[in-house]
């Protein structure tokens, strides 16, 4: 029995297809898994530096790089980048 180019083409595109299904899943898995984690250091690094440490700047999160003397405010969109 054998296969017409017409079939081979289907199967190869199904095939295709799955394998796009399939590693389409496997990235937003990993993206969860990412966003999960991303949280958590978020939430540990907002803990670890809480506004009023610095005495330059008490109301802010501000982590001080004291070899530099540079200050960094730690607020939201900066701890997820």
């Amino acid at each position: 029995m054998s296969l017409t180019p017409t079939w081979k083409i289907t199967q190869l595109r199904r095939k295709y297809v799955f394998q796009v299904i399939s590693v389409g899943l496997v990235l937003i898995f990993l993206q969860v898994k990412l966003d999960d984690a991303l949280e958590e250091i978020v939430a540990k690094l907002a803990s670890k530096y809480p506004p009023g440490l610095c005495d330059r700047h008490p109301d802010l999160p501000c982590f001080h790089h004291r070899a530099s003397d540079l200050h960094f405010n730690l607020d939201r969109p900066r701890l997820l980048v």
